[in-house]
């Protein structure tokens, strides 16, 4: 009924769209029966269970009760688990599910509930916090590097350190020097504006050691490094190398422990070359770093990171870039070639946002009741004072996010400082909610929270997930999590709110270390891993673009003044910068996910867009590798690279699909407050909208039509995860998999959603 409801509800061209439901008057059709909610109670007391609360609904109840008591009373095993690397401690019954099948697992509750009247057995569908768990993505990424401790990685060939033989080829003008291989410096990261480099790398000892000295780099082994060699080779031009004395080469040892706080003129401690913000980039990229150079116990092993600037001759070209070490020997490291040739964008703002997008520069949300948020888990915590100085830095009135949860704005997280301030910088004037959730929450704490909110917030981003199979393996359910988590979405549409879902940052498969939050990385290119919640029908998928020259098909194209004249062959260069998908093969760090669902058959609002997609696309992965009768995602596209913000006080670049997640969340609640002006009420639940707008005004939508989704993200030396794949999805006209029906066109959105 729930379903028939959000449909009815949701669908423009049903009498009763947007006729949503309040809190109170929905619960009366899903909440229990009086006699099972008095069951439970009975059966809870009975087992010594304490601080018992209901929710609204009474669709969840939440107790705790002593290890001793779950052992006792429901006769269950029970153990200590503490994680090896963060040493953080839970309590929870028996983990191990690989002797169970999928039956067994997807109701294991009922099975080991032995005590559980029986009459009350087929109203319960999952526990939280008895089986489940939940571990952060950061723990999983120490926990890795600690098992991998005694595995001299520097030693070990990557097969990604090449070149990228994608659609632009690096040319034979970067060849690589002589050297060693395993004393090459690693670029780790590369980032910018239109015309600037800034190069983030790893220097190697003339022996393969890391240097402990930043003013002496490998200076302790008798054999410092005196100059770095940088060469750029900007697509279909010449290569400009760069030499660098290594005293003018910005590098700073960067500790596990915090940051520390900067000195008065803004430089870090430890290093007074190396400013605030390039600290905040050396530290993110440290892990990587660490992890991939054999150094995994990072706790007492520092790390020497250095950063080059080059300028670009050419803006937003496209260009091959390496670096090499030469030691006071005269002798050469290897040169280390950025896998990719990397993709110059402008950095981008909120006014960069509305220029795209068609939103009046001077736009600001006025309604009282419009609302929007954003969602946190794993310790990510909002510092109020960045968010006061991005909003000063981009000419906005300040405002503060009602936070709900835990907070330490001391430790502000990257991901949690970009959500609100873009959420809050795009979707200007709304009223705005943080949800923060302790580690061990995830997506269905929130959601029962939403449940027991009368009024919650219209709009909410979401920049969490992972794949179907890593909750099937990670909640202690099964696929039960995910069904369950499907419902309160449902719920949630029902009652005339948006949820948008970031639809991952590591391609088609979610492989390697960006793919998974939950479980353990993908190690492999195949097969197609959905990613949910983005993949659930009951939310907006939301993907990634970025801003560059090659936004057309023909721009990789080759043109002779004679067909017959081979010589004098030159590769086209187009001029005007549109959106492209985000991936290694195009020039990015990393890819945005898409797909299709092994869970989730197809929902008919998308049946049609995916039809045609499924009939005229080309070079589609092998059958066998997905299921083409699953909802498709991504539904939509915003920008979601080289989004300006400030993290400890700098100004900061950085992406993903969660970039693009509280953008997307902006303008819909910006759409929002244009309807409630007019006394209408929010869009609610867009898919049905969008889908029907992009079949009959095309112009609602600026089509992607460059792009693939094939690869991982970038990775170092050692890395036993893929960066480039063979298989993934294509960008094509219209709805697919890589961007959805492209990116809102806000300025023809708000008219047509009046």
């Amino acid at each position: 009924m729930l379903q028939e409801l959000m449909l009815e509800v949701s669908d423009p061209k049903s009498i009763n769209y947007g006729k949503y439901m309040t809190l109170d008057a929905m619960k009366d059709i899903y909440k229990p029966a009086k006699n099972v909610v008095d069951g439970f109670q009975k059966f809870l007391t009975l087992i010594n269970a304490r601080d018992i609360q209901w929710t609204v609904g009474q669709d969840f109840v939440q107790f705790s009760i002593s290890a001793r008591d779950v052992r006792l009373n429901l006769g269950l095993p029970v153990f200590v688990y503490k994680h090896v690397a963060s040493g953080r401690s839970i309590i929870r019954s028996d983990l191990r599910l690989n002797d169970l099948d999928e039956t067994s697992r997807n109701h294991r509750g009922l099975a080991l509930l032995a005590k559980l009247p029986k009459e009350l057995q087929g109203h319960l569908e999952l526990t939280l916090g008895l089986f489940d768990i939940f571990d952060s993505k950061q723990e999983r990424r120490d926990a890795s590097a600690f098992l991998r401790h005694n595995h001299d990685l520097l030693n070990k060939t990557n097969n990604n350190n090449k070149p990228v033989s994608g659609p632009l080829k690096p040319e034979g003008a970067v060849a690589a020097s002589t050297g060693n291989s395993t004393n090459q410096p690693i670029i780790s990261i590369i980032v910018g504006g239109t015309s600037d480099l800034n190069i983030y790398f790893q220097p190697v000892c003339q022996n393969g050691q890391l240097p402990s000295n930043p003013s002496s780099l490998c200076g302790e082994f008798g054999v410092p490094i005196t100059r770095f060699s940088v060469i750029v080779k900007p697509y279909t031009y010449d290569p400009i190398e760069l030499i660098v004395d290594a005293k003018n080469a910005r590098c700073a040892v960067v500790n596990e422990a915090p940051n520390p706080p900067p000195n008065d003129n803004g430089t870090l401690a430890d290093s007074p070359r190396v400013s605030a913000k390039d600290h905040v980039i050396l530290r993110a990229t440290r892990k990587m770093l660490h992890r991939f150079m054999g150094q995994e116990n990072m706790a007492v092993a520092p790390t020497i990171n250095c950063i080059i600037t080059a300028k670009l001759a050419y803006p937003l070209l496209r260009a091959n870039v390496s670096v090499q070490s030469v030691y006071s020997s005269e002798d050469k490291s290897g040169r280390f070639y950025y896998p990719t040739a990397y993709a110059p964008t402008e950095y981008i703002l909120p006014q960069t946002i509305f220029d795209l997008y068609g939103v009046p520069a001077s736009y600001r949300s006025t309604h009282p009741a419009n609302s929007q948020a954003i969602v946190s888990f794993e310790q990510q915590y909002i510092n109020t004072d960045d968010l006061h100085t991005f909003q000063d830095l981009m000419g906005q009135r300040r405002s503060d996010c009602n936070i709900i949860g835990p907070n330490d704005p001391a430790y502000p997280g990257g991901e949690s400082t970009l959500d609100v301030q873009y959420v809050m910088g795009v979707g200007v004037g709304v009223n705005t909610t943080c949800w923060s959730f302790p580690v061990g929450d995830y997506v269905l704490n929130w959601a029962i929270a939403v449940g027991n909110t009368a009024v919650a917030p219209l709009v909410t981003s979401i920049s969490y997930g992972d794949t179907e199979i890593g909750y099937e393996q990670k909640s202690g359910y099964g696929l039960q999590y995910i069904y369950r988590m499907n419902s309160e979405l449902i719920k949630m549409a029902d009652r005339g709110l948006t949820v948008i879902a970031g639809s991952g940052d590591a391609g088609w498969s979610n492989v390697g270390e960006m793919g998974n939050d939950l479980s353990a990385p993908d190690p492999t290119c195949s097969p197609m891993r959905a990613f949910y919640p983005s993949v659930s029908p009951y939310v907006t998928s939301l993907s990634s673009t970025f801003v560059g020259l090659n936004a057309l098909p023909v721009c990789s194209s080759i043109i002779s003044p004679n067909p017959d004249d081979h010589v004098s062959s030159v590769n086209v260069v187009c001029n005007r910068a549109r959106e492209i998908a985000v991936s290694v093969t195009d020039g990015m760090g990393w890819t945005t996910g898409g797909g299709f669902s092994n869970v989730t058959l197809r929902h008919k609002y998308q049946e049609s867009a995916v039809s045609e997609y499924l009939a005229t696309a080309k070079n589609l992965p092998p059958t066998p590798l997905w299921n083409s009768s699953g909802q498709g995602y991504a539904d939509i596209a915003t920008v979601g690279w080289n989004q300006l913000v400030v993290w400890f006080g700098e100004l900061f670049p950085i992406g993903g699909t969660s970039a693009s997640g509280p953008v997307a969340a902006g303008l819909v609640a910006l759409l929002n407050d244009v309807r409630l002006r007019h006394n209408k009420p929010p869009l609610g639940f867009i898919n049905p909208l969008f889908y029907q707008l992009s079949a009959t005004h095309p112009e609602a939508f600026n089509d992607v039509t460059v792009g693939s989704n094939n690869d991982g993200d970038i990775q170092p030396p050692g890395s036993p995860y893929p960066t480039f794949c063979p298989y993934g999805f294509s960008c094509n006209p219209g709805w697919d998999p890589v961007t959805g029906l492209g990116s809102p066109n806000w300025q023809v959105l708000s008219k047509l959603i009046l």
